[in-house]
């Protein structure tokens, strides 16, 4: 890495290995000179993948960190017994307080055992600010976001968070963050949550699973879908009286219509500017800090000034086209496409997708049309349907006959 590590001159980290290089020095201040692709961790370490920063040394990162507004991609950690694991094993700042800030992690996928997030296991102090995490986050006392989190605000989480555990240990997460010491404002996490083994006794709560005596929450929401558990709950479990204003949880979505704080509202009422106008510390900067799209970016629902790049907020199941490939986003928010055989011009607009005996059929950037046929499943239903299943694309034929497509890892 280029620079001293001081804070007029950063580390420049600029591949994956300079990342990993960050645990030589945990209390210099760093920044990211270009987006970084990660794809390769899923080889290192025998399988484990990328080491958390801080777990070599047993210790926790107390520099600066600036993302600079670059991309880390597909960042892969699979360490399911090992505690305090993310992108950073924890993030603790005590007497000096130090920036991090601006960065995205997107595509990861990050397994831990206890106190798991895609950004952080743990944090505490400092500020951490305009970061977003996406992909799929598997541990217990887990968040997709940060499994256990201090001061936090404008950042985010889309994605899949799978609650695990065992050993007499109960089974816990959030949407966002396992557990709040700290405030957390202007925040929001959509996505889905579960437990591994619903036989097994756990909870899931859309935002966080409970908040300390010194954490809050403030102008922070959840749209999080939640498989059929007795034990679930809209914004959080416990301590709710620290749930202040416009603090909400998607009733639609999640199928919850009960939490110890926050306030449920309909799909439609999230789509809606004046659900986060409520008056006072409640009220939604929307002039310097979120904004809305009625094209239904991010589902219709807040998003944050500037937004991330895309696929950033698409929706699990979205498709599009780009150059020559179909891209879809699969039921773990990972990007994923296919280049499908060209047929020839047609004249039609780009981005027309269209099933057409046993194939799938789409219109490239280029206006040719392309078509794939699919591996059969066996399974039947109406012709014409499409969505994603894992990290497969289905589709039913005419023939009302199941076909699957499995994309590669963008």
């Amino acid at each position: 890495m280029t620079g001293s590590g001081t804070e007029g001159d950063p580390y420049i980290i600029q591949d994956v290995n300079d990342l990993q290089d960050v645990d030589l020095d945990l209390t210099a201040y760093y920044e990211l000179g270009n987006d970084i692709d990660a794809t390769a961790t899923i080889t290192w370490n025998a399988g484990a993948g990328f080491s958390p920063i801080g777990l070599a040394a047993v210790s926790y990162f107390s520099g600066g960190f600036n993302g600079n507004n670059y991309t880390i991609k597909n960042l892969y950690i699979n360490r399911p017994a090992t505690d305090y694991v993310g992108l950073f094993r924890q993030i603790f700042y005590g007497g000096g307080v130090k920036p991090f800030t601006s960065l995205k992690l997107h595509g990861a996928v990050v397994i831990g055992n206890q106190y798991v997030g895609g950004l952080a296991g743990f944090t505490s102090y400092g500020n951490i600010t305009k970061c977003n995490v996406s992909g799929l986050v598997w541990g217990n006392i887990v968040g997709g976001f940060a499994g256990g989190l201090g001061a936090t605000s404008i950042c985010s989480f889309i994605g899949s968070v799978l609650v695990t555990g065992g050993g007499g240990v109960t089974r816990r997460g959030g949407g966002f963050a396992g557990n709040i010491s700290q405030t957390v404002a202007d925040c929001f996490a959509r996505g889905n949550i579960s437990l591994l083994n619903a036989g097994l006794y756990g909870r899931v709560s859309g935002f966080a699973d409970s908040l300390t005596a010194s954490g809050y929450t403030r102008r922070c929401y959840a749209s999080m879908e939640m498989g059929q558990y007795s034990s679930k709950y809209g914004f959080n479990y416990f301590f709710g009286s620290h749930v202040l204003g416009g603090c909400y949880w998607d009733k639609d979505t999640s199928g919850v219509t009960t939490s110890d704080g926050g306030i449920g509202k309909t799909i439609d009422q999230l789509r809606t500017q004046s659900t986060f106008e409520e008056g006072g510390d409640a009220t939604y900067d929307f002039s310097t800090i979120w904004m809305m799209d009625t094209t239904f970016v991010n589902r219709g629902m807040p998003y944050h000034i500037p937004p991330p790049d895309p696929p950033f907020l698409e929706d699990k199941g979205s498709l599009w086209v780009e150059g020559t490939e179909l891209h879809y986003i699969d039921e773990t928010y990972h990007e994923r496409s296919f280049e499908a055989a060209a047929g020839g011009a047609s004249g039609q607009d780009t981005g027309q997708v269209w099933i057409e005996g046993t194939k799938f059929h789409y219109i490239d950037s280029a206006g040719n049309e392309r078509s794939e046929e699919g591996t059969v499943t066996g399974n039947s239903d109406d012709a014409g349907q499409t969505w994603v299943e894992g990290t497969e694309f289905h589709y039913m034929d005419e023939n009302d006959d199941e076909r699957y497509i499995e994309g590669t890892l963008v």
